[in-house]
């Protein structure tokens, strides 16, 4: 389970999960997710991934591409869809 807080040791794992959704009625396209990855922080090769109904097991995105300006792009979404 994700919590807000986690007390962690340099060399620990930590695991993020970042969650959107359109909680509109009308489809958007072209969504694209940024985030910004904590200080002293390293992104572990091959384990950003996609979750969402195309890729309900998850898909691999570039390592770096969710902290980078402009983002990673997720897709179109319809209303009331989401992804993590």
């Amino acid at each position: 389970a994700f919590v807000k807080q986690v007390e962690a040791k340099p060399g620990d794992r930590l695991y993020f999960k970042v969650d959107f959704s359109n909680t509109g009625a009308t489809a958007i396209n072209g969504v694209a997710i940024t985030d910004k990855l904590p200080d002293k922080f390293t992104v572990l090769p091959g384990t950003v991934k996609l979750y969402n109904g195309n890729f309900p097991n998850g898909t691999v995105l570039p390592d770096t591409a969710l902290f980078t300006a402009g983002g990673v792009g997720v897709g179109d979404y319809a209303g009331g869809t989401n992804g993590y």
